[in-house]
């Protein structure tokens, strides 16, 4: 009875090491900075996954994966410095643990198409995230609906970037292409007898916009992209896209034919039935996106900008 006493005390102390050694295994885990992980989307679909993982010391990082990598593209695992990192995969592949030696962070990259799906003319990008993530947008790319609020919202040169909080997103976005513009040709004379006043001025004014093209199109891409933000943050989810799929299929075929078809031609452009067509054409016109004017008989249709 005695000798059981005095074990007792023992055993409490090894009880208490044993919970305190577990402690700091949890605390030293939870207080691993979180990776930062960006998705970006090229016109194709396909996306490039990167991570920047903190190492904080610990002798391996385990991040889970956003899509399958493609394997005929390769799997990046390097440390600050770019050296190679040994890593593997768990029998999912949904997990990879890269083994961090002295190195202080990790940057792993792959591509994948896993994530993006097409329907008509939009994009949807589906991937559900323990990690907070930073999307970047193809060129001429405009978002059009998404369910999750994001936090930041801002360009890199022509793409739209937006933040979003871990969690499942789906985001769906079109591509509407600017029709091209043709620079003045080259070698041309001028006008008879142009004033000095004249000349400046039009030369003038190409070399100053011609420059700015770009920076103009990422700019009306974030107005739209701000339209989209103020509207989920009123929850009016149901005012979010005001045109539908047959609006914006529209208005695409009108871009790439110069601005303005016949309506004949855009009834095979964007394959509507005529009742269809003309209700939505009617309805553009309304919302002030086209007008409608009679030429030789027939529905002349314009886009307006």
């Amino acid at each position: 009875m005695l000798g059981k006493l005095r074990d007792t005390p023992r055993q409490v102390h090894i009880l208490i090491i044993i919970f305190l050694i577990l402690t700091f295994i949890s605390l030293s885990r939870s207080s691993l900075a979180q990776p930062q992980v960006t998705i970006t989307l090229s016109e194709a679909g396909i996306a490039k996954v990167e991570y920047l993982v903190p190492t904080e010391g610990n002798l391996s990082v385990t991040i889970q994966l956003l899509g399958t990598p493609d394997p005929t593209l390769g799997l990046t695992v390097v440390d600050e410095k770019g050296l190679p990192l040994a890593f593997d995969t768990d029998q999912t592949g949904r997990y990879l643990t890269v083994a961090t030696l002295n190195s202080s962070q990790v940057y792993v990259s792959y591509y994948t198409q896993d994530l993006t799906s097409k329907s008509g003319i939009f994009w949807i990008i589906s991937v559900n995230s323990p990690y907070p993530l930073k999307v970047v947008l193809p060129v001429n790319a405009t978002p059009v609906d998404m369910n999750i609020l994001p936090t930041k919202i801002y360009s890199i040169g022509r793409n739209l970037a937006i933040e979003y909080p871990a969690g499942s997103l789906q985001l769906k976005y079109v591509i509407l292409y600017q029709p091209a513009t043709s620079p003045p040709p080259q070698g041309t004379q001028p006008p008879a007898s142009p004033t000095k006043q004249e000349t400046g001025t039009s030369k003038g004014l190409y070399e100053v916009l011609w420059p700015l093209l770009p920076y103009l199109v990422v700019l009306a891409a974030i107005f739209v992209a701000l339209a989209v933000f103020l509207a989920l943050r009123g929850k009016r989810k149901s005012e979010l896209v005001e045109l539908g799929e047959e609006d914006l299929a529209i208005l695409d075929a009108l871009r790439k034919a110069g601005g303005a078809m016949f309506q004949g031609e855009l009834q095979k452009a964007v394959n509507l039935p005529p009742t269809t067509l003309w209700r939505r054409v009617k309805k553009l016109a309304e919302l002030g996106y086209v007008k409608i004017e009679k030429k030789a008989g027939r529905n002349y249709v314009e886009l307006l900008e």
